[in-house]
């Protein structure tokens, strides 16, 4: 099942949604350090149903997670360019 457009950017900014909601945990595991890469970080979102639980459309999460998993990395990627982020 393919998203659409809007689908895409309210899946990417519950992505943020979530990051935002989890950071500081992950900031407080031993040994990450002060940044971590993207793919980390977006491993991290779509992982445990965050996006389900704390997400705002959860049918576009739901289309998300029937993605290929390359397909959700490139969607993450879009939604977190930067190579690393603070924790």
């Amino acid at each position: 099942m393919k998203l659409t457009p809007e689908e895409i950017k309210s899946v990417q900014q519950d992505m943020h949604r979530v990051w935002d909601y989890i950071a500081s945990d992950i900031g407080e595991a031993e040994g990450v350090g002060n940044t971590i890469p993207r793919d980390e970080v977006i491993e991290l979102v779509v992982d445990a149903d965050r996006l389900l639980t704390h997400g705002t459309n959860k049918e576009a999460v739901k289309k998300l997670y029937a993605l290929d998993y390359k397909e959700i990395q490139k969607i993450g990627r879009e939604a977190f360019p930067f190579k690393r982020y603070e924790v």
